[in-house]
């Protein structure tokens, strides 16, 4: 049995050598983009590490110091962290013991993203930079799943939502090589197709990295496709199509290698859970910097439900490959443990019925706002709200019998095998069964 075999299931009868075995692996392949892409999260790391090795150190945040607090006083998270970073392979372990660990996250919440070039990905999402070797070792898995723990990182990275939402995050809203408002960025981000407030003032007029992220979408640019016809299913959001899956059941073990869809872990166990079963998981995956960061209405209809889950940021799923970038290889897996909002949007038309839509918060601040409430009713495009900084995936569910043809369907040669273009927010994708 090979290397990449030897680990495809965690539990009882799997010896922790096998899994070290496994995730070594992992973070070693080689000749390929995985291994080009860990060599940028290297320079980054090594870069962090200068900074706090040389004192740039910024005043310790007390979210920071509320997880320094519970590693000492907790052993089996002190334990988990002190293995975690000892399973990192030497070639990617720059960050030695607890202190470094928390002082380099601490230097992460404390400033904003720059930019580097259209493929430094390491430095466009500092903190999954950081976490990535730790998260796919075998303590950092269990570490990641424990709600102690988790429970600081969503706390810390609220307290890292704080300082992108402040005017200090500007800084890297410049005109410079590192700045986001240079010419290559600008064409990176599409910014032609977005609102700029003032290109004639300071920071074009933003006030916050978080509200250049929000950046509002020039309405010509995401046109709403046949906006009275209920038949037609637009895209809630720009992205690439990264699953379909019918007849998704109530309890399934979305934790194995197919990553198949339980629709009580994605929708909370709520009250609504009962009129999807037997239905339709459509999911998507907001991919660079030119996606648009909101989300609107699939469907015009009456929001019946909202509700927004605090998940688990830094976990994914045990079969997946070389992930770089923390976190996209499992989406299937997130969007029943991941942090999400659920949307749920009742068409009034027989067979389309309600419509679940699911943002999901992947790594980083994975911090989402709605701009919706029971009551309220939505026409296709209406602006149901946005991601603040970090990567993010979306679902959708539909009621069994509602869809009649999906016109914009998953690559067939398999999930993570993205295409290229994506799918803009306010196409069509999908027919609806109406009578």
């Amino acid at each position: 049995m090979n290397d990449q075999n030897t680990y495809q299931k965690s539990g009882p009868g799997v010896s922790i050598e096998a899994m070290k075995k496994f995730h070594q692996h992992r973070l070693l392949v080689a000749g390929s983009k995985v291994s080009q892409d860990f060599e940028q999260i290297n320079e980054y790391q090594r870069y962090v590490l200068l900074q706090i090795s040389y004192g740039d150190q910024k005043t310790w945040c007390s979210e920071v110091k509320a997880l320094q607090k519970t590693i000492q006083d907790e052993a089996f998270i002190r334990m988990y962290v002190d293995q975690m970073l000892m399973e990192v392979p030497w070639e990617h372990r720059h960050f030695t013991n607890i202190e470094m660990m928390l002082a380099a996250i601490n230097y992460v919440v404390h400033t904003a993203p720059i930019y580097k070039n259209v493929s430094s990905i390491s430095w466009q999402f500092p903190l999954s930079s950081l976490m990535n070797f730790w998260m796919m070792t075998p303590s950092g898995k269990l570490l990641m799943r424990m709600p102690q723990f988790n429970n600081h990182m969503n706390q810390i990275m609220k307290a890292w939502c704080t300082y992108l939402d402040s005017p200090d995050s500007r800084v890297v809203l410049n005109e410079g090589p590192e700045g986001w408002l240079n010419p290559e960025a600008y064409k990176y981000n599409a910014l032609d197709e977005y609102m700029i407030p003032d290109r004639g003032a300071p920071y074009w007029g933003w006030k916050s990295y978080n509200d250049f992220f929000h950046r509002q979408i020039k309405p010509e640019c995401r046109p709403v496709d046949s906006p009275d016809d209920p038949r037609i299913i637009n895209s809630p959001n720009d992205g690439v199509t990264w699953a379909l899956e019918h007849y998704v059941q109530r309890d399934d073990a979305f934790w194995l290698k197919t990553q198949v869809y339980s629709l009580g872990n994605i929708l909370n166990n709520s009250h609504f859970v009962d009129q999807f079963v037997g239905g339709t998981v459509y999911q998507t995956y907001v991919n660079g910097g030119a996606d648009w960061h909101g989300f609107s209405a699939p469907i015009n209809g009456e929001v019946v439900g909202v509700e927004l889950i605090e998940g688990y940021a830094w976990t994914e799923s045990d079969t997946t490959p070389p992930d770089p970038m923390s976190g996209p290889y499992s989406q299937g897996w997130a969007a029943g443990v991941a942090t999400r909002g659920l949307i749920y949007i009742d068409s009034k038309v027989k067979k389309l019925g309600t419509v679940c839509v699911i943002p999901i918060g992947l790594t980083e601040v994975s911090s989402l706002t709605t701009f919706v409430k029971p009551g309220d009713y939505v026409k296709k495009g209406d602006m149901l709200g946005w991601f603040s900084f970090g990567g993010s995936s979306f679902a959708l569910v539909f009621q069994p019998g509602a869809i009649q043809e999906v016109l914009v369907k998953p690559p067939p040669t398999g999930r993570n095998n993205q295409p290229k273009d994506t799918l803009k927010a306010n196409r069509r994708f999908a027919i609806a069964n109406i009578d």
